[in-house]
């Protein structure tokens, strides 16, 4: 990684996003706000994203006992490691474990568009991408990442469009909205770095 992104005394967004995330822990409306700071202080990928991408979930805010229950779970496991994106198709699809294969299964036992990707990840949940007016942020321009698409399990990953935006050279900070009963709510960030 790069001095810009890495070095503490650099001020880069990744320290900032770190920052945020622990003041998330201890102050939640304080921390949802300063990252929102930063992800507003940032622009579409130019050129846009493309290949593989760690991913990292950075705060969840669904309702107060949804929220406890998703962060328990993912401190003890995350079965998501990132994102590929094909720029060139405007597409992509998330990245997990191997480990995770039989849960989703389970989970959505009619899903069927679970791809090998080597002997430790599969793909799945399949995106377009876009770059369009924000959500909650309609003065920003943001890159959509949109689920609804017919592959995508109808109740639980179609009502999902991510928006990422650039916040430093390699840093990519993310907002998770989910359409419920017909209103959009933004329930998480994360964040991308190459991969």
């Amino acid at each position: 990684m790069n001095k810009k992104t890495s070095d503490p005394e650099s001020g880069g967004a990744l320290d900032k996003i770190r920052a945020a995330q622990l003041l998330y822990k201890k102050d939640r409306n304080q921390g949802w706000a300063a990252l929102n700071t930063i992800f507003r202080s940032g622009k579409p990928p130019e050129p846009a994203v493309n290949g593989p991408y760690r991913g990292e979930l950075i705060a969840v805010n669904i309702a107060p006992g949804a929220t406890w229950a998703v962060e328990f779970l993912t401190s003890l496991w995350m079965p998501w490691l990132g994102k590929r994106m094909f720029r060139d198709e405007a597409r992509g699809d998330n990245i997990f474990s191997n480990k995770s294969r039989l849960i989703l299964r389970i989970l959505y036992p009619f899903y069927k568009t679970i791809t090998a990707i080597d002997a430790d990840t599969f793909s799945a949940f399949v995106f377009k991408t876009r770059v369009d007016t924000g959500i909650e942020d309609t003065d920003l321009k943001v890159f959509k990442i949109d689920y609804d698409s017919p592959e995508n399990p109808k109740l639980t990953i179609r009502p999902i469009v991510d928006e990422l935006l650039q916040v430093d050279e390699n840093v990519y900070l993310g907002k998770v909205h989910f359409k419920w009963f017909g209103s959009w709510k933004m329930i998480a960030y994360f964040m991308l770095l190459p991969g």
